[in-house]
């Protein structure tokens, strides 16, 4: 889990011209048997401190090391039952075990809404982009409009097929005389 900081939000005594910082949580190690909890930070000096200039002249900002804190040692992840990060859960105890929740929240996103929402969006679009298409590979376009591309988007229609099939199963079926 990554968070950008601002300078504004860094000590400037440790780290002068920082442009930004990067903090990043390490829950894969609490996920181990024996792992631990790390909190990283890192960060980027501002141009003109011997950053290179990189495309379009913007300057290619260097990461540094900062510091890094074991949260968590091996003792005490056995102990955890939640981690939260800004309010948000980050690690939860469920049993015997964590849970990664942003992985979680990622792949709750993706069979919950993501698969219906883009079919959705897809359907609308093609008919805009139909009617005033002259030319243009309207499939290409809706899947360039959404953000997807036309592979990744043909997965999620096919995900939809599927539970649209599944759920149709599981209906229960009903007896006329």
């Amino acid at each position: 889990m990554d968070a950008f900081d601002t300078a504004n939000l860094t000590d400037a005594s440790m780290y002068r011209g920082n442009v930004a910082t990067n903090w990043s949580l390490d829950l894969s190690g609490a996920m181990r048997d024996g792992g631990m909890l790390l909190l990283s930070m890192r960060w980027y000096p501002a141009p003109g401190q011997d950053a290179p200039a990189g495309p379009e002249g913007l300057p290619i900002a260097r990461r540094l090391d900062g510091l890094c804190v074991v949260m968590a040692d091996s003792e005490d992840v056995p102990q955890l039952s939640m981690v939260t990060v800004d309010g948000e859960f980050a690690l939860l105890r469920v049993g015997d075990g964590l849970v990664d929740c942003n992985r979680f929240s990622w792949a709750s996103r993706i069979a919950d809404g993501l698969p219906v929402q883009a079919v959705s969006a897809h359907r609308v679009l093609s008919m805009l982009v139909g009617d005033n298409a002259d030319g243009t590979d309207v499939e290409a376009e809706v899947c360039r409009l959404m953000g997807f591309d036309p592979a990744t988007y043909a997965l999620v229609e096919e995900l939809v097929e599927v539970n649209a099939e599944e759920a149709l199963r599981m209906r229960p079926q009903s007896v006329s005389n």
